[in-house]
């Protein structure tokens, strides 16, 4: 099943032009006229006291996991690389 460089090439380019398009609309689409509302302004100090206060436990348990998946993916990789 070969398919020749330039049907390929074809076929990259209408998608591009795909996505162009509905990047365009979208963008084209936005109003930006108005200035939103400050009424619910959230601080930086307001999102490290909930991170550090009120979600300590779900923070913690969270690097955690990402710490065991990191050491994780390490032994998977000198595994790997054992075998070849």
């Amino acid at each position: 099943m070969k398919i020749d460089i330039k049907e390929r090439d074809a076929v990259n380019l209408a998608i591009a032009i795909v996505f162009l398009a509905v990047m365009v609309n979208a963008i084209a689409g936005v109003d930006y006229t108005g200035a939103g509302s400050k009424t619910n302004e959230i601080t930086t100090n307001a999102v490290g006291l909930n991170l550090f206060g009120n979600f300590l436990v779900g923070f913690e348990v969270l690097a955690l996991l990402l710490t065991a998946s990191l050491v994780g993916a390490i032994v998977i990789v000198i595994a790997y690389k054992d075998k070849k």
